[in-house]
């Protein structure tokens, strides 16, 4: 377990300033799921947060799983 942390720390430490940027948005879009089940005015927008949400998601992880395999190696 410890050196799955390690790892998973060193691979965050290779995230550039986009790759934050990009978490925030899917963080944020997240957010605004959660809020369009209590808000009207989202409602109408609800399919373009997911796609945003997912598609950020996707790359995040995309970028720490890749990280996490070149530093076994």
């Amino acid at each position: 377990m410890n050196s799955y942390m390690e790892n998973m720390k060193q691979s965050a430490e290779n995230f550039s300033i986009f790759d934050i940027g990009v978490l925030k948005i899917c963080l944020f879009a997240l957010g605004i799921l959660s809020g369009v089940y209590f808000y009207r005015f989202f409602s109408t927008k609800t399919k373009l947060v997911w796609a945003v949400y997912i598609s950020s998601f996707v790359y995040v992880m995309y970028r720490a799983l890749r990280n996490l395999c070149y530093c076994r190696q």
